[in-house]
């Protein structure tokens, strides 16, 4: 196994994680005049984000060198409930399932006069597509294959960048911890992170069940979707109090029918 070019790889992938989070602040700044613009923060990625990155990077370093014993451990989960709860866990990881959920949740907050429940749905959408952007860029630096595509055996997961191989990070695995820290963003319930973060956990778990991930795949994503998510949350609230991204419906200007607006709103 390759260490140099796996571990160099692994901290590219991490460092861009962080540039593809300051272009995200950069864009959300970038707004215009017509909608109030969001207080500029000179130091979106602090030294706390960097240690917190360095400590990241160990952690899936380590869990990496488990990568062989769980990928032979967690396929052996085949009982009729694994298989079920790994069917339905798979959906909570999938945008496809959850994009109509959100946009469920925000056309009944508009229906029963419940703005503030179609502000959130926004808000959390906006976490998740935050998330996958990041998750993205680092797959496609990482260049890793999944359990069952390296030519060699031996070789746990190859890294090589640019080489179109996307398991690192696990976007199911990122997409289901940015909805949980959002959801647990948008609540004041004690129980809720009880809940929501498990439930992700299980979307990571059938990853490394389906034999789809390797389980520093899984580790990296959680950290990417939870990550992403509140620093987007930091920028739309920016220590203002109660902030609103919300989506309205507009009349087309220059064509009958209704258009749609997302506007930023203190």
């Amino acid at each position: 196994m390759r260490r140099g070019p796996r571990l160099t790889a692994l901290a590219s992938a991490i460092l861009l994680g962080l540039g593809l989070g300051r272009g995200v602040a950069l864009a959300a700044n970038a707004v215009p005049d017509s909608v109030t613009a969001l207080p500029r923060r000179d130091s979106f990625v602090g030294t706390k984000d960097v240690a917190s990155a360095l400590v990241a990077t160990a952690a899936v370093a380590f869990v990496a060198k488990l990568d062989a014993n769980i990928s032979h451990e967690a396929p052996e989960s085949n009982s009729p409930f694994a298989l079920g709860v790994a069917r339905g866990s798979e959906k909570l990881g999938n945008p496809l399932y959850i994009a109509p959920a959100l946009g469920v949740t925000w056309l009944a907050g508009r229906i029963t006069g419940h703005r503030g429940l179609s502000a959130s749905s926004v808000r959390i959408a906006g976490g998740i597509a935050a998330s996958a952007a990041v998750a993205s860029g680092m797959k496609l630096v990482a260049g890793r294959a999944r359990p069952g595509q390296s030519e060699d055996d031996g070789d746990l997961g190859e890294f090589e960048a640019f080489s179109g191989h996307t398991a690192f990070p696990s976007g199911h695995t990122t997409v289901a911890f940015s909805l949980a820290a959002g959801i647990d963003h948008e609540t004041s319930a004690r129980w809720v992170p009880y809940v929501v973060y498990p439930v992700a956990g299980l979307v990571g778990w059938s990853r490394l069940r389906d034999n789809r991930h390797w389980a520093s795949d899984v580790l990296a994503g959680a950290l990417v979707g939870v990550w992403t998510t509140r620093k987007f949350q930091s920028l739309v609230h920016a220590g203002r109090g109660p902030s609103r991204l919300e989506l309205d419906l507009v009349p087309a200007p220059d064509a009958p029918g209704i258009g749609a607006r997302a506007t930023l709103k203190f």
